[in-house]
């Protein structure tokens, strides 16, 4: 089916649900969010989100649609003696299947971010110590594993830390971890100067990015690109606060030339050749066609 005409299905079938059921925000009433067919209703109730979830089933039947219950999940917040609470306990069938329901320490993956009432299990740190681990033991090249860490590996993670809104101390961790890996692949010592990896390659760097300081730029990015959305309902779910520029360390982070600058500045005044000779090692890791995978 073409994409357009999918998209046009899915209007029909969600602009027949009950906009009296919903949430409200900023004075008006969210019933739900779609993208593609990854859809959220939204309820003050768990009988008003049944009534929804119920109109559109079928909707999406008449369309010739089938909803998955087993890929579906919901997720309740209430409030009791002036504190919120989440039973976690299943409350909602399609055609007479169960709809799991997120745990108040669970996690449901959507549009490739972890959702839930606590983010405690969506940390990636587990995930970028196996992807390490395997780029270490595959058998490539030092400047195809810089290669696939900088372009393919870490960019994967990008969307979900932004989302999970990490703490400085757990950016500062994945940093070490990347670091660590990426110091044995080059058989120099733990100690050695940090500048040369987050260095841009044109700077004579590996062009190796530091979450740290990567996350807060793409969040500020992202927060400023949704303000300006003609939506007004996206407008308001931005916190002003997200619209300065991040200042991580003392240095402020808004641009990619911010963080070039930073890394430039910081290798020019640390001293690697104590350490190792790293002038030769950047373009081998870094230059030709012998840093694409596979060659």
């Amino acid at each position: 089916m073409s994409v357009h005409l999918f998209n046009a299905v899915i209007d029909l079938c969600v602009q027949k649900l009950n906009r009296n059921i919903g949430y409200m925000l900023g004075g008006e009433k969210i019933t739900y969010m779609a993208f593609a067919d990854d859809i959220v209703l939204f309820a003050e109730s768990k009988e008003g989100l049944c009534v929804n979830v119920e109109l559109l089933n079928n909707e999406l039947r008449k369309a010739g649609f089938e909803a998955n219950p087993g890929k579906c999940a919901t997720i309740s917040i209430g409030a009791r003696k002036g504190k919120w609470f989440s039973d976690g306990k299943p409350f909602l069938k399609i055609d007479g299947a169960e709809v799991p329901a997120v745990p108040i320490t669970g996690t449901y993956r959507y549009l490739g971010a972890q959702v839930g009432v606590k983010l405690e299990g969506s940390n990636p740190r587990k995930d970028i110590t196996i992807g390490l681990e395997r780029l270490s033991r595959a058998p490539l090249k030092p400047q195809q594993r810089f290669y696939l860490l900088r372009e393919h590996f870490l960019p994967k993670f990008y969307h979900q830390l932004v989302l999970l809104e990490p703490t400085s101390k757990t950016l500062c961790a994945l940093d070490y971890q990347i670091r660590s890996a990426a110091k044995r692949w080059l058989k120099v010592k733990q100690q050695c100067s940090s500048a040369f990896l987050y260095a841009d390659i044109k700077d004579g760097g590996l062009g190796v990015p530091s979450l740290k300081f990567k996350i807060p730029m793409l969040k500020h990015q992202r927060m400023c690109r949704l303000i300006g959305a003609n939506d007004t309902r996206t407008s308001m779910l931005i916190d002003q606060r997200d619209l300065a520029a991040p200042v991580v360390s003392g240095k402020t982070v808004s641009t990619s030339d911010s963080l070039v600058s930073i890394w430039r500045r910081s290798s020019t005044t640390q001293s690697t050749e104590k350490d190792y000779s790293f002038t030769g090692m950047s373009q081998r890791l870094t230059g030709g066609p012998e840093n694409q995978p596979g060659s």
